[in-house]
């Protein structure tokens, strides 16, 4: 695993860079998606269920533009899982930070052009937003379309946490996103397996999402239709780099796995151009719980789904590990529901803020969520009543 990177966010347009503003995302298609991988040292491998929901069209997401983002009229591209049918306007709005690149954006470019050319790949060119950079051998409308919906993830995940009582604050530099241009790509420049890791991965390390067009997978995981999987992975992996980059968890420090798979898993269903906020049930992981149960996979205590990073990796069989995310979905989305719980959770999210390895987990969670065997019968009885549709 390469050292941490830092990259500042300023941004310049020249015959190789683009720059773009949010658009909307439209409906989706039904698609097959095995696992997307978020890493600091080790990977870890997250399981998405079959049969997973339509997306709606949104409504009124130009009211979120008009709180800043810049808006650009954008045609159709079919990467994603979209369909616009909402009109912007056709020009960019004046960019938050100034469109110059300094030294350290070059430097990350450069690094990685250079990890691209080691690879043997194609020539790697670059689209920048307001908050985001991407770069890589995928096609402009592709790292056009990605960026657009990174942006408004950003929006509408700034609005809701900040709603709750969190202290967040907007990236303060532009995140690296790589993007490119299939399967075969993404193998030669991470040297990760893309059978097992669908869609890409967020690496805490260097703090850059790397992300591939899941449209050009072939294999037993390729999907008939891969445009779902492309928006599910990126807003999946994109909650993860927010989470890490906007002071609602430390990049640095440490982070109980289950706690960072449970806010990736809370916001991962939702779509920015549909009126739905971050948060809304996740079904696909209500559909884990049931397969566990089916299959007479023994619940996992809180406890140790905090401890136990082990129960995500390649140590666990599939079952357990798809049951422990599962599980993290249903406790985080339990504390950031219950009115008295989240007000525990921000504490607690704040306690770790400052821990440098596992040996307080237990007594941090204990400290501010309570006594954990309690918490995991409330778990348990939450899940019980989702399932039965309360």
């Amino acid at each position: 695993m390469r050292k941490t990177e830092t990259n500042q966010s300023t941004a310049t347009n020249n015959s190789n860079d683009s720059i773009v503003s949010p658009r909307s995302i439209g409906t989706s298609s039904e698609s097959r998606l095995k696992s997307i991988e978020t890493r600091r040292r080790r990977p870890i491998t997250l399981v998405i269920n079959r049969g997973l929901e339509t997306v709606e069209t949104r409504r009124g997401w130009l009211k979120k533009l008009a709180r800043g983002a810049a808006a650009i009229a954008f045609a159709q591209v079919p990467g994603f899982s979209f369909d616009p049918n909402a009109k912007a306007s056709s020009h960019i709005a004046e960019a938050a930070r100034d469109d110059v690149e300094n030294q350290a954006e070059a430097d990350e470019t450069a690094a990685i052009e250079k990890l691209g050319n080691t690879a043997g790949l194609g020539r790697f060119r670059t689209t920048r937003s307001d908050h985001f950079l991407a770069i890589g051998d995928a096609a402009e409308a592709f790292r056009t379309d990605a960026l657009a919906i990174c942006e408004l993830i950003l929006l509408d995940y700034l609005d809701h946490f900040r709603a709750k009582g969190f202290e967040i604050h907007e990236p303060q530099k532009r995140l690296t996103v790589v993007a490119l241009a299939g399967a075969k790509s993404f193998e030669a420049f991470s040297g990760e397996d893309p059978q097992g890791v669908i869609g890409g991965f967020y690496d805490r390390d260097t703090n850059r999402l790397i992300f591939y067009d899941f449209r050009r997978m072939n294999g037993p995981v390729a999907a008939a239709r891969p445009e779902k999987a492309n928006t599910l992975a990126l807003v999946h992996e994109t909650t993860h780099q927010l989470t890490f980059n906007t002071g609602l968890l430390a990049r640095t420090r440490d982070v109980p796995v289950t706690i960072a798979e449970g806010l990736a898993m809370y916001v991962e269903q939702h779509n920015p151009k549909k009126r739905a906020r971050p948060g809304e049930i996740n079904r696909d992981r209500l559909k884990g719980l049931v397969l566990a149960r089916g299959k007479r996979v023994s619940w996992i205590p809180i406890k140790k789904l905090i401890a136990d990073d082990d129960l995500f990796g390649t140590k666990a069989d599939d079952d357990t590990v798809q049951l422990a995310y599962a599980e993290s979905w249903l406790l985080v989305h339990r504390l950031l529901t219950d009115k008295t719980k989240l007000e525990h959770f921000r504490d607690y999210l704040k306690e770790i803020q400052s821990r440098v390895d596992s040996t307080r987990r237990i007594a941090d969670a204990a400290k501010h969520l309570g006594d954990l065997d309690r918490l995991d019968q409330d778990v348990q009885a939450y899940s019980k009543r989702l399932l039965r549709g309360g």
